[in-house]
């Protein structure tokens, strides 16, 4: 999803997992429960949005650059590694 935004595409997901960190609703992209039922409405929704797509795609790149850059997640999952090995240390 990461890539798709960084493209600029909106996306179209359900809400699951960390997703929803990723996509904000209605803004730069489309989330939906995680059923059928609801997910087929929320694609039809997302369809008639269509004159939208362009500037939620510009949005979607936007915010995937900021808050998913390979600096910005290097930097992440090296203040994660050291927490870890601070706390292997006082284990």
């Amino acid at each position: 999803m990461i890539e798709a935004m960084a493209t600029g595409l909106p996306v179209l997901s359900t809400r699951v997992g960390g997703i929803p960190e990723m996509i904000e609703d209605g803004k730069t992209g489309f989330l939906s429960p995680a059923d059928e039922p609801a997910f087929t409405a929320r694609l039809a929704a997302a369809l008639e949005q269509r004159p939208r797509w362009t500037a939620m795609g510009e949005a979607a790149r936007t915010a995937a650059c900021q808050r998913f850059s390979s600096e910005r997640m290097t930097d992440r999952y090296l203040a994660l590694y050291q927490k870890i090995r601070r706390t292997a240390h006082t284990a």
